[in-house]
């Protein structure tokens, strides 16, 4: 059973998963730059390294709706797992835009881990 600390924790980080979301689906994506760590990673469905570090990773999703018109976006938190001061979430999403004329649909998940750190 999860404490009482957990439980805060869970719902901080969901709060925090939607704010990062609300940030990028609106288009403030330089809002994502008080989210992510400066050796933030973003990893391929294939485990390749697509992006690192905090500037390169708001730059893929600036990159990215640059050249994309989202037409839908859905999610589910699925899990939230927490672990003293780390926690991991998992989520679920589907997504549909168009980019260069084709249009394109992909189901996929998310994973965040995310620590506490110097009082955030």
């Amino acid at each position: 059973m999860a404490s009482e600390a957990d439980k805060n924790a869970i719902r901080e980080i969901n709060h925090l998963i939607t704010k990062m979301k609300s940030a990028w689906s609106s288009g403030h994506l330089n809002e994502l730059t008080h989210y992510f760590h400066d050796a933030m990673k973003i990893v391929s469905p294939d485990l390749q390294v697509l992006g690192g570090g905090k500037d390169a990773c708001v730059q893929s999703y600036i990159d990215f709706l640059d050249k994309a018109v989202v037409h839908d976006f859905s999610d589910e938190i699925a899990n939230i797992y927490v672990f003293e001061n780390t926690a991991i979430a998992f989520y679920r999403y589907n997504i549909s835009w168009t980019m260069d004329d084709k249009t394109h649909q992909e189901t996929g998940q998310e994973v965040y881990t995310f620590n506490y750190h110097q009082g955030r």
